[in-house]
């Protein structure tokens, strides 16, 4: 359960980024002070649901209004990439994942380190 949390997180900012979500210089170590550095991100020190978040298992609510995550994997090979503040996975082959029809190539997977997430108050 926890890795396909941990996928569909890992997802969302992909296509948060790949979508217009934009970039901004930050360290990734000091996720309570994500509000101060500047005006749009004021929520992340007010609201509920925005980085960084706590995933507890016991509050989890399953969404079975969600369609299925068809997926088609054919790799060919990988590189693993420390950037010093995330793990990359850049991949090679033609994956691709289909959410609620509309295809999205697989190109790279990677996670922050250290995370700005928790799961069950575990970082």
């Amino acid at each position: 359960m926890a890795s396909s949390i941990i996928f569909f997180v890992g997802i969302y900012f992909l296509l948060n980024v790949a979508l217009g979500g934009g970039a901004v210089e930050f360290d990734y170590s000091n996720p309570d002070e994500w509000g101060s550095l500047s005006p749009q991100f004021e929520l992340c020190s007010s609201g509920k649901q925005q980085s960084p978040i706590d995933i507890v298992h016991a509050e989890t609510i399953v969404n079975n209004t969600l369609h299925t995550l068809s997926r088609d994997y054919h790799l060919d090979s990988a590189t693993l990439v420390n950037t010093g503040v995330s793990i990359k996975v850049k991949v090679k082959g033609k994956s691709e994942f289909d959410i609620d029809g509309k295809k999205y190539v697989l190109l790279q997977v990677h996670w922050h380190t250290p995370s700005e997430h928790l799961f069950n108050g575990i970082r």
